[in-house]
């Protein structure tokens, strides 16, 4: 928070206005605002005058300040033929590098067996 004054911010010989930068980061972003806040001077010295817009600009006593987040659920994304191209699940995968297998018929029908796992959950 930066506060600064002016010269010209006397507003009287016993009120000080004082403006201030806000900015801080929340769950839907950085907030940034500029405001003034007011001291009045009484026997202990310079006391602020508290009001509710001094946390937020226009905010008022009746106001409720709340942040809450919600966890999206991913949709469905059919095909024309309502066959899910994209959608809530788990997604598996297999990778051959030919050069690398081994005991090809073996291999083939391991991944075969592999396959028909993955496509029956």
């Amino acid at each position: 928070m930066t506060i600064s004054t002016k010269e010209n911010a006397w507003r009287a010989p016993e009120e000080l206005l004082a403006e201030y930068m806000t900015s801080f980061d929340t769950a839907a972003g950085t907030i940034s605002f500029e405001n003034e806040a007011l001291f009045r001077k009484d026997e202990e010295g310079y006391q602020l005058v508290w009001d509710d817009f001094l946390i937020f600009p226009n905010l008022i006593s009746a106001d409720i300040i709340r942040v809450s987040t919600t966890q999206a659920e991913r949709g469905a994304i059919p095909d024309r033929n309502g066959r899910i191209l994209a959608g809530k699940g788990t997604a598996s995968s297999v990778g051959i590098v030919p050069g690398k297998l081994e005991n090809r018929e073996e291999a083939i029908a391991q991944i075969a067996e592999l396959w028909k796992q993955l496509r029956n959950r």
